[in-house]
């Protein structure tokens, strides 16, 4: 019974990964004010392969998602729910110098 449970724990998160993160990481690169070509350079990717990501066509590999958990200090649920609160701005602007800049929602950041 548990090993069944577990299985379908694994399948909702599947789903979720092909579902929700190609959303989510558009709705986190607008809410740092990012272009695809920024936010792929990021990551390490051409623009062109970003924006494969972000319209559901790809899905990006492990390291890919680590980088952008790392960078953003945010946990694979929030990703993946789209949890993703004002803390998103504070890591971002810790990462840049960005101190004082008061980023907030939908503004770019003043460092940049």
């Amino acid at each position: 019974m548990i090993a069944k449970a577990r299985a379908c724990d694994i399948d909702h998160m599947l789903s979720n990964l092909y579902v929700n993160l190609p959303a989510n990481l558009r709705t986190l690169r607008l809410q740092t004010g990012l272009s695809q070509e920024e936010f792929g350079t990021m990551l390490r990717l051409s623009r062109s392969s970003y924006n494969r990501i972000e319209k559901g066509r790809v899905t990006p590999d492990l390291l890919t998602v680590c980088v952008v958990l790392h960078i953003f200090e945010i946990s694979l649920e929030s990703l993946l729910s789209g949890n993703l609160e004002n803390h998103v701005y504070d890591a971002y602007c810790s990462r840049h110098s960005c101190n004082g800049c008061n980023c907030t929602k939908n503004e770019n950041h003043a460092c940049r």
